[in-house]
């Protein structure tokens, strides 16, 4: 093998690495959302407000916004090189935390 090859193989590999390691950050998101969406309308219930006045728009919301981003950082950052990709996810990062905040100050 040679050097360049080597070269691309590695970076290559932290390309993957990146990658997962901010899904793994997007997936928190995503299970947390999930967990509002189980746990809130039973809130609503045990309060008296019943579960069918959970806003279940949000909830849904909560759940899609995760997956959407993530994807769509993958989109943007695709072809480029890893720091730029990191960047993407980065941004898309701080973007689904601002939306996810609405979702909750919303509810």
């Amino acid at each position: 093998m040679t050097d360049r090859t080597d070269s691309e193989l590695t970076s290559r590999w932290i390309a993957i690495a990146v990658t997962a390691l901010f899904g793994v950050i997007y997936a928190y998101y995503l299970w947390d959302a999930i967990r509002s969406m189980i746990e809130l309308p039973a809130q609503y219930e045990l309060v008296g407000l019943g579960r069918e006045n959970a806003p279940w728009t949000l909830l849904v919301a909560g759940v899609i916004l995760p997956v959407v981003v993530y994807i769509a950082a993958l989109i943007v950052g695709a072809r480029r090189g890893v720091a730029a990709r990191a960047l993407i996810l980065l941004v898309g990062l701080g973007a689904l935390a601002c939306l996810s905040l609405s979702v909750i100050a919303l509810g």
